[in-house]
């Protein structure tokens, strides 16, 4: 049997790309190419969510460092995630920290609470170390979602170069996820997802190696990797725990689905 979503599984996929062609972008470096108006042929944007154990963090940014590698590590303002030695020791060793914003949930849909709120965290996070950019946390038990705040009001009010999802051009990036441990985000993504994203010419993969596989191809010039570092093990006994973890996560994801979906349709016959 082999075994996905381990650390050396991880290393080989970096191992992959820093032989490939393209070229490894933090989130802040592509906002800035584009703000630019410069191009690159061919790159690959590394971006990780730190949801829970900011260890796990540390230990993947360290693996990327050791390849002179920088990607972007965005952290929740949350009691357990939120420890100024880690997120100090990952920004030290060259990645980017952004900002896992979650306040429109926390303030549960009050606008005016979620922004301020999110001006708050903000400056608690610059307490400890630069941040430039910001990506909402995509929580799938509730109703909101995050994104939405910036429908009244302007993240760059906030000296934030872009957010995550919003500020891309998906018609030629090829978005892929280990959420719900597997890289096919349709499956499982109830709020990971590219907004306005283009399927035109993506392949459809489901584990780290078909994934692998797409890099070395180099077919997609475009791509932009996004991971949970909290997901993938270092231990066999590990990698059985999360696994069966995930996989109860999954169906309780299937299950909102199918009664959101069947909610929409009630209301449309309505």
């Amino acid at each position: 049997m082999t075994l996905d979503f381990t650390y050396n599984k991880y290393r080989k996929l970096l191992d992959t790309i820093v032989q490939s062609e393209y070229k490894i972008l933090a989130m802040s470096e592509y906002f800035k190419l584009v703000d630019r108006k410069n191009t690159i042929e061919k790159f690959v944007i590394l971006r990780h969510d730190v949801d829970k154990n900011p260890k796990k963090s540390l230990e993947f940014a360290e693996i990327e460092h050791q390849r002179g590698i920088r990607a972007t590590y965005y952290f929740r303002t949350t009691k357990q995630v939120l420890q100024p030695r880690i997120i100090k020791r990952i920004s030290a060793l060259g990645h980017e920290i952004g900002y896992h914003y979650e306040t429109l949930d926390k303030a549960k849909g009050d606008y005016e609470k979620a922004i301020e709120l999110f001006e708050q965290e903000l400056k608690n996070l610059r307490s400890i170390t630069p941040i430039q950019t910001i990506c909402m946390h995509g929580n799938s038990w509730t109703k909101w979602d995050n994104r939405d705040i910036w429908k009244y009001y302007d993240f760059k009010n906030f000296d934030i170069f872009g957010e995550a999802y919003l500020s891309m051009d998906f018609s030629d990036i090829a978005y892929y996820t280990d959420t719900g441990r597997c890289w096919n985000a349709a499956k499982y993504s109830i709020k990971d997802y590219a907004t306005g994203a283009s399927t035109k010419n993506k392949p459809v993969i489901d584990t780290t190696d078909e994934l692998i596989g797409l890099i070395q191809s180099q077919t997609i010039p475009r791509l932009y990797i996004q991971t949970h570092p909290n997901r993938w093990s270092n231990s066999f006994g590990e990698w059985v725990f999360k696994l069966g973890r995930d996989s109860m996560f999954n169906l309780g994801k299937v299950i909102i689905k199918l009664l959101r979906r069947k909610s929409k349709a009630s209301v449309s016959v309505v």
